[in-house]
C-alpha cells in the first residue's frame, strides 16, 4: 500500500470484506486503478497500475480471476476475459 502514498487511505476504502479468488489487498489495488487511474485493460493493471505481472509466475488459470473481477466492473464478456488473459500471458512469455 506504500506506493499510494496519500491515496493509500482511498485504496483501504475499496478493501473487500473478505478474500475471493483475488485477495483483498490485490482487489483493493485494482479497483483503485480502474477508478481512478484510467485502467482499462488486465495489462494496465499488472503492468502499469501494479508490478504484479513481473513479480510473480503467472498462468491462464491464476490469471482468470482477475479477469472475472475487473471484467464485472468493466463490463466484459467471457471472450474478453479471455482475449485479456492472454495479453497479459504475452507480455510475460
Amino acid at each position: 500500500i506504500r506506493e499510494y502514498g496519500v491515496a493509500a487511505p482511498d485504496v483501504l476504502n475499496l478493501l473487500p470484506a473478505e478474500d475471493g479468488p483475488v485477495s483483498r489487498v490485490h482487489a483493493a489495488r485494482m479497483a483503485y486503478a480502474v477508478t481512478h487511474e484510467m485502467c482499462e485493460h488486465l495489462t494496465d493493471f499488472f503492468f502499469v497500475s501494479s508490478y504484479l505481472g513481473y513479480e510473480n509466475k503467472w498462468d491462464a488459470e491464476q490469471l482468470e480471476p482477475y479477469a472475472q473481477l475487473m471484467g464485472s466492473w468493466l463490463g466484459w464478456d467471457e471472450p474478453r476475459q479471455a482475449r485479456e488473459t492472454l495479453q497479459v500471458l504475452q507480455g510475460i512469455a
